[in-house]
C-alpha cells in the first residue's frame, strides 16, 4: 500500500510538473506573437525611417540620454510592480543597494560574455549599442545608470511576486529567471522606443530582424540563465544581514572597474 501510495505521488508530481512546463511554453508563445504583432506596428509607424536610425547617436547627448532614461523610467516601473502587489511596495535600502549593484555587475559581465559568444560560434554579435557605446558596442557606458535602474526594478518585482498571494507559485528561482527573460525583452522595445521617440537613434540594435531589430528571441535563453545566475548572487548577498549593503556597493565598484579599466 505505501509502495502504490508512493507511486501515485510520484505520478501526479510528474504531471503536475508537465503540466507547468507545457502552460509555461503556451505563455512565452502568447508573448512572443504579441511582441511580434507590437514591434511590426512600431516598424509600420516610424516606417522605413527606423532604417535609417542604425548610426550612433550625438555623442554630446550621452549623458543627457542617460539621466532623462533613469528619470522617466523609474517611477513607472515602480508603479507597475505596486499594481502587481496591489499595494505601495516599501523599501529596504540595504536589500536595494545589493540588487542593483549585483544587477550593474552581472549585467556587464553577461553582455561581453554573451555577445562574445556569439561572435564566436555564428559570427556576429547578437546586439550593437548605439547610444554612447564601449567595447566595440558589446556595451554601453549608460549602464552605469540602467543597469541599477534595472536593479531597481527587479527588487520591486520580487517584492510583488512574494508579497501578492496570487503570484505565489512564481516566487522562486526558477519562475524569476523564466519572467526576467520575457520581462527583458519587453522593456528592451521599450527602451528603443523611447530613445526613436525622443533621440532619433536605436539605444541598441539587435542583428537578427524577427522582431524587427528592437529585440529577439534568441536572447530569451542566455536572459535566463544570466538571471538564474542573478539570482545566485543575490541569494549569497541576502545572507550576510549586516553586511547587504557593502556587498551591494561593492560589485557596483567592481563593475565600474571592469567597465572603464579591463573591458
Amino acid at each position: 500500500m505505501l509502495v502504490s501510495t508512493q507511486a501515485r505521488n510520484c505520478d501526479w508530481k510528474l504531471r503536475s510538473s508537465l503540466y507547468h512546463v507545457a502552460e509555461t511554453l503556451a505563455v512565452l508563445t502568447i508573448v512572443y506573437m504579441t511582441l511580434k504583432l507590437g514591434t511590426t506596428a512600431l516598424w509600420l509607424i516610424f516606417d522605413k525611417a527606423l532604417a535609417m536610425r542604425i548610426e550612433p547617436m550625438d555623442p554630446k547627448l550621452n549623458l543627457v540620454f542617460s539621466i532623462s532614461f533613469c528619470l522617466f523610467f523609474a517611477p513607472w516601473l515602480y508603479l507597475f510592480n505596486c499594481m502587481l502587489a496591489s499595494k505601495s511596495l516599501s523599501v529596504d535600502v540595504p536589500v536595494l543597494v545589493l540588487y542593483m549593484g549585483a544587477t550593474f555587475f552581472c549585467a556587464q559581465l553577461g553582455e561581453v560574455g554573451v555577445n562574445t559568444l556569439f561572435q564566436f560560434f555564428i559570427n556576429r554579435p547578437a546586439w550593437e549599442y548605439k547610444i554612447w557605446p564601449a567595447h566595440n558596442g558589446y556595451i554601453s557606458y549608460v549602464g552605469v545608470f540602467m543597469w541599477p535602474l534595472y536593479g531597481f526594478f527587479l527588487y520591486f518585482l520580487h517584492s510583488a511576486l512574494h508579497q501578492n498571494p496570487r503570484f505565489a507559485r512564481f516566487d522562486n528561482d526558477i519562475h524569476k529567471a523564466v519572467i526576467l527573460g520575457a520581462g527583458a525583452m519587453i522593456l528592451e522595445i521599450l527602451a528603443n522606443l523611447y530613445s526613436l521617440t525622443l533621440f532619433d537613434s536605436y539605444f541598441f540594435y539587435y542583428l537578427r530582424g524577427d522582431l524587427h531589430h528592437f529585440t529577439t528571441v534568441e536572447i530569451f535563453v542566455p536572459y535566463v540563465m544570466l538571471g538564474f545566475i542573478g539570482m545566485k548572487v543575490l541569494k549569497f548577498g541576502k545572507r550576510h544581514e549586516k553586511y547587504r549593503c557593502a556587498i551591494g556597493l561593492g560589485l557596483y565598484v567592481t563593475g565600474l572597474i571592469n567597465l572603464f579599466l579591463v573591458f
